[in-house]
């Protein structure tokens, strides 16, 4: 699949994983992102392919993980989202690096920290899922969204401060205590 690991011999390849410093990401995060390149690249098909064949090189220990990461950065060029979403799966020292912090790099970075922080809980992490999308889609008022966030974001103080930076960026004010 696309989670993508270093060799633990010095990086020349596929193989053991170093888990300290990887995201923890799971197969279903992969389709996501795979069915997200799709979508982004359905006009560019041979960008697809060839982004395919990089992780292919990889897997196969024709390239190693710096130019697995170097090749990826050239063809997600211009693809924030896809950039953001790629560093999800890479080492943090390997993260490509945006030169300006958009609003929706801000947004992934937070539903990252989410999913980071209730990896554990699954149910929770649905669930604030579940009250975001709900949101977006006009089916929930702010008001709503933030008494019911404030549940689950609750002693999660940096959270609720991101929440709320949000929030402020989109006129609506702190409306989550922690």
């Amino acid at each position: 699949m696309i989670i993508i690991r270093r060799s633990g011999n010095g990086g020349d390849g596929g193989g053991s994983a170093i888990t300290s410093q990887m995201p923890t990401v799971t197969v279903h995060d992969a389709v996501r992102y795979v069915r997200k390149l799709k979508y982004e690249f359905r006009d560019q098909k041979e960008k697809f392919y060839m982004f395919h064949q990089v992780l292919v090189d990889y897997r196969n220990d024709r390239i190693n993980y710096a130019s697995l990461v170097a090749r990826a950065k050239e063809i997600l060029k211009g693809h924030k989202k896809l950039i953001l979403g790629f560093n999800h799966f890479i080492e943090k020292d390997y993260e490509i690096t945006l030169h300006r912090a958009a609003p929706e790099e801000e947004e992934v970075k937070f539903m990252n920290k989410i999913k980071n922080r209730f990896q554990s809980d699954e149910p929770v992490y649905n669930s604030i899922l579940e009250i975001l999308k709900m949101y977006k889609e006009g089916l929930k008022d702010i008001g709503e969204v933030s008494s019911k966030l404030a549940v689950h974001l609750e002693d999660n103080e940096d959270l609720v401060e991101d929440f709320n930076r949000f929030l402020a960026r989109h006129g609506c004010g702190d409306v989550v205590e922690g």
